[in-house]
């Protein structure tokens, strides 16, 4: 027995990171059952922790990254009449993951659990210019 793990990109616990994954699945739903509506409730990747800079900011690349790659897939589906309402990142602040603890940070928030300091960081500004455009990223053509 001989663990293997394909190249690409993987969160902290290992997961692999395929936005492609949230079309297809938007897809097979929506061709397999014709919902009126589908809300998606928890999309996120947990990373290694990330510590505040000394200007105050948390850069989370690998985050920031996930949701517009992951929304431009979203964009792809609701532009081929996927009826998709809403979509809700995973999460709004760091939290206990009851598998991992405090070690593997979901949040767009991070809060310093010692102090309950919160910064918002890299990926929650990126996520809110999203947010303020009020529709998800244009898909990108083929």
């Amino acid at each position: 027995y001989r663990r293997v793990q394909p190249e690409g990109i993987y969160s902290a616990v290992d997961y692999e990171i395929w936005p492609r994954c949230m079309y297809d699945i938007l897809r097979y739903v929506n061709d397999g059952y014709a919902p009126p509506a589908i809300y998606i409730s928890e999309n996120g990747v947990a990373t290694t922790p990330e510590t505040v800079g000394k200007d105050g900011h948390v850069w989370d690349d690998l985050r920031a990254t996930y949701y517009v790659d992951h929304l431009e897939q979203v964009a792809k589906a609701a532009a081929e009449g996927v009826p998709v309402r809403g979509y809700f990142a995973w999460t709004l602040t760091d939290n206990f993951e009851w598998a991992y603890g405090y070690t593997t940070p979901f949040g767009i928030t991070h809060v310093d659990f010692a102090t309950q300091q919160r910064h918002i960081k890299y990926s929650g500004d990126v996520y809110a210019m999203i947010a303020r455009q009020e529709t998800a990223p244009v898909a990108k053509s083929a």
